[in-house]
């Protein structure tokens, strides 16, 4: 789901196609509703979601919500630069407060 706040649209993308494809539909369908201008804050907590955490060079943070990935998946590795960068830089990593319950094992991210 990609949502934006100021004009209260949401349009839903399909899960895992993050390619040139799907980039250019966002690009058409959010872009010029706010002067064609690319994401300066996007979110996401999940391997699915790290394309767009980094596909728009124009995005000033990317947020992580961390919900206990394995540091070797793709997220946990965005997660560990923000670590090392002490959220100074382009990710940021907002840390989970509530127990994480069920398995995140077997590679369910």
């Amino acid at each position: 789901m990609f949502a934006c706040q100021s004009c209260n649209r949401h349009q839903e993308l399909a899960a895992g196609s993050w390619d040139a494809r799907v980039r250019a539909r966002l690009n058409s369908l959010m872009a010029p509703l706010h002067g064609n201008k690319e994401p300066i804050l996007v979110g996401g907590d999940s391997n699915g979601d790290v394309p767009m955490l980094s596909a728009f060079d124009g995005t000033v943070h990317s947020l992580i919500i961390d919900v206990g990935r394995s540091p070797q998946s793709q997220i946990g590795k965005l997660a560990a630069q923000a670590r090392e960068e002490g959220n100074d830089g382009r990710y940021l990593l907002q840390p989970n407060f509530a127990p994480i319950r069920g398995s995140m094992d077997g590679g369910g991210i």
